[in-house]
Order: C-alpha cells, then sequence, then structure tokens
C-alpha cells in the first residue's frame, strides 16, 4: 500500500514574514502585528469558543447516532452546552486554525461554507474543522430523522453553528498572543493520548489541545451534551484556565473508556468516571512536557477520490436526505492533511478509520523517527467508518462496514497520507 507519489501532492504553504511589512494587508493571511519580534522557539496563538447549544424550546431536535433511520430521538433536556473551541497558530511565515465541535460530524458541503466564511484571514487549507462525535446532540448530517428517508437535520439550527463557528475562528485569531508550545503524552487503555500546550511568556495556559480515540456515546436517551468531555472540558478549564480543544482519534468500534453498567444507557456517574480518568492521564502529560525548540508550521495537503458504493448513502442521495457529491464516475471527493509543527507531525482522516489504520499510520511516523504522533479523525468531512480493503474482504468489521462508503477508502486514505509523511520528511532533509 506504498504510495510514493510525490509530485501529486498539493502542497498548501502561504510565506510571508509579515513583521517586514510596514502595512498590515488582511489579504495576505497575516494575523494582527504584533510589537517585536518571534524568538526562535515562540509562535502566535489565540483560542475562543462560541455556544452551539441548540434551543430545544424552541424547535424539535433529532439527536444523532445510534443507526440511522431505524433509532430517532428527540431532544428534550439540556444536561451541559455544547461547544465549538477553536485554537489559531501562527509562526511568523504561516498560521493555521484548528476548530473542534460537539457534534456528531457534518457535511463537506456546510464545512466548505465555513471554510469560505473566514477565507479573509486563513486560506480554506489551513482551516481544520474536527468533530468530536457526541451521540448527544443534533443531527447535523441528516441521517437521525424521524424515518430512514426524511432528513434530521435542521437548517437553521445548521446556519447558526456556521455563524458561531466562524465568529469562533475570528476570535482565536484576533486574540493572538506570543507562546510558547510543549507537547506530552500518555497511555491509557493501551492507546496513546497526545497533547499539545499553548502558554504564555507568563506561562499562563492560552489553549491545550488533546488527542484520544474514543466514542462519546455513553449517554442514549433524549439529553443534549457533550458527553464524556463534558466533564473534562470542565475541569481543563478550571484549573488551567485555558481553552482545551479536543480532537477525536482512529476510533472506529473504539467505545468509551470505561462502558456504562448493563441496561443503564444515562448513567452520568459512569460518564464522569470517564472524564476522570481522562483528565488525569491529560494532567499526568502535562507534568512531562516538553518544549518544542523550532515551531515551524507546514501544512500538505492531498484531493483524494473514493468510490461511493454503499446502497443506504445512493439511496440517501437519491430522496435528498444527504448532499450529492458524486462525480461521473461515482466517486466522491474529501482530503486528508499533514500537518508538521516542529516535531510533531498530524494527520488528519475525514471519517472514523478503524484503529489498526491510525496503528499502521503511526508506525509509519516512528519509523521516521517523528516523536510526537497525531492522529486527527473526523475533520473536514464523515464519511463513515473507514477500513482496510483487506479487513473489508475478510468480513472483520460487519457492523461498520453497514456505514461505510465502501472497501476501497481505507486504503486510499492510507496510501496518500503515507505519502505525504514521505514528501515532508524529504523536503525537511533537503532543507536541514
Amino acid at each position: 500500500m506504498i504510495l510514493f507519489c510525490f509530485g501529486c501532492a498539493k502542497e498548501m504553504a502561504i510565506k510571508n514574514d509579515f513583521f517586514n511589512r510596514p502595512e498590515f494587508n488582511p489579504n495576505h493571511y497575516d494575523p494582527p502585528i504584533l510589537s517585536g519580534r518571534l524568538g526562535n522557539n515562540e509562535v502566535l496563538a489565540g483560542a475562543a469558543k462560541e455556544k452551539i447549544t441548540p434551543d430545544i424550546k424552541a424547535n424539535r431536535f433529532y439527536l444523532a447516532g445510534y443507526g440511522f433511520g431505524i433509532n430517532f430521538r428527540v431532544a428534550e433536556d439540556i444536561h451541559d452546552d455544547i461547544w465549538v473551541r477553536c485554537l489559531s497558530i501562527h509562526d511568523g511565515q504561516n498560521g493555521l486554525v484548528f476548530a473542534s465541535f460537539d457534534l456528531i460530524g457534518m457535511g463537506r458541503g456546510d464545512i466548505n461554507e465555513i471554510k469560505k466564511s473566514v477565507a479573509d484571514i486563513i486560506p480554506p487549507s489551513h482551516l481544520f474543522l474536527a468533530f468530536t462525535h457526541t451521540h448527544a446532540a443534533p443531527d447535523t448530517m441528516g441521517l437521525w430523522g424521524p424515518i430512514f428517508f426524511i432528513s434530521g437535520k435542521d437548517n437553521n439550527y445548521i446556519a447558526s453553528v456556521k455563524k458561531r463557528a466562524a465568529s469562533c475562528i475570528r476570535s482565536s485569531w484576533d486574540n493572538f498572543k506570543k507562546a510558547k508550545i510543549s507537547f506530552g503524552s500518555e497511555i491509557l487503555n493501551n492507546a496513546p493520548l497526545e497533547i499539545m500546550s499553548l502558554d504564555d511568556a507568563g506561562g499562563k495556559n492560552i489553549a491545550l489541545l488533546f488527542n484520544y480515540a474514543m466514542h462519546p456515546n455513553l449517554i442514549y436517551g433524549n439529553y443534549v451534551s457533550a458527553d464524556i468531555l463534558w466533564p473534562v472540558y470542565e475541569r481543563l478549564e478550571k484549573e488551567l484556565g485555558g481553552t482545551p480543544v479536543f480532537i477525536n482519534g482512529a476510533q472506529g468500534g473504539v467505545g468509551a473508556i470505561v462502558n456504562h453498567h448493563e441496561g443503564n444507557r444515562n448513567d452520568w456517574g459512569t460518564v464522569e468516571i470517564n472524564g476522570q480518568l481522562l483528565s488525569e492521564k491529560i494532567f499526568s502529560a502535562l507534568k512531562n512536557k516538553e518544549e518544542e525548540k523550532n515551531p515551524e508550521i507546514v501544512v500538505r495537503q492531498k484531493l483524494i477520490k473514493v468510490p461511493m458504493e454503499d446502497w443506504k448513502f445512493k439511496m440517501m442521495i437519491f430522496l435528498g436526505v444527504i448532499e450529492e457529491r458524486r462525480d461521473n464516475e461515482g466517486k466522491i471527493e474529501t482530503e486528508v492533511n499533514s500537518i508538521r509543527i516542529g516535531q510533531a507531525v498530524f494527520l488528519t482522516i475525514p471519517g472514523e478509520a478503524m484503529p489498526n489504520i491510525g496503528q499502521a499510520l503511526r508506525q509509519v511516523l516512528a519509523i521516521h523517527k517523528v516523536k510526537r504522533r497525531f492522529i486527527l479523525g473526523l475533520v473536514n468531512d464523515e464519511l463513515g467508518y473507514i477500513i482496510f480493503k483487506n479487513d473489508w474482504q475478510a468480513k472483520k468489521y460487519p457492523y461498520q462496514m453497514r456505514v461505510s462508503v465502501g472497501p476501497e477508502i481505507g486504503d486510499i486514505v492510507y496510501d496518500s497520507l503515507q505519502g505525504l509523511i514521505l514528501k515532508d520528511l524529504i523536503l525537511k532533509n533537503l532543507r536541514e
């Protein structure tokens, strides 16, 4: 599955030295000018969050998750608010934004509209919209309506989410401060937890990005909630003071850290136990964090096409429940990205990759001596489960196969990301 197609990867890098220009031009994607220059180990960092909790008294909201078209649920109570959380980083040459939504996912058309709405400050190729995949938030994809062929999306809510996302992105960009980046890692349930901490000159936390593979799906009833992340957000905000930003990993088929008690799908005690376990490991990783000495940002993107083969998705498209994205060959376009911040590499996946795909990508990075390895799932798309073709042929994951666009996507995603990794490392070595 190795792909040596370096020329077909689309490198997206905006080269600007805004400190040397007398006037600020927003068309160059520069952040607000700060006095003085950045030190060798400094970046600019800003964070913000916006509430995206639905008004359940004003409208009827179908909740996402748990099999589409057969298990509809309607929001009846708000247990805790859900948010979009944004983190902007700029190294003086290149910038990027991570935006994490407490939502199941979002279609590429809606994602691209958010990107276009802030294209005056950040190139679309440098904006990464991620979804925590909570199963206790409104249906933002259309798959969980009252019956199979009726969308569960509320268009007014989607418009509100887009507006608040744009506001959050702009606020994080406008809140830039000089910062230092540190990375840390831990192991939880035999799976990697990676963190990136950004702190100002006084050591105060601006934001903490944490990356772990799990399904926040302990709450099955009629509540709106960030699920497992609710107690984590609360503790991190209280004890660190910055903005916590969660991005899921290769979580296909992965459940919660500790599953609910049998027969109790709304056990808030188990939610808090999960939150406590995750929080403790985050603080352990913070104790052992290491400062990044050369936080250069490099973003490489590859647009890929994958066959749409699942009959259920085809039927949903035919009925107008989900957007039509197929070209004349029946393929849909999506993307993968390799993001390097100093010695850390972040790989983005357009859906729910099975854990062995994440493990294989981490092994590729380890072979090339990349110490900080982030696998970011559900970024800039949600194409369901992403499975290696040989696992598909062996029928290794029967449920996940029913919620996937088809057997080809896993190998295409893996090969494309491996190509980006190799291209980035070769060009990096040539520069050095």
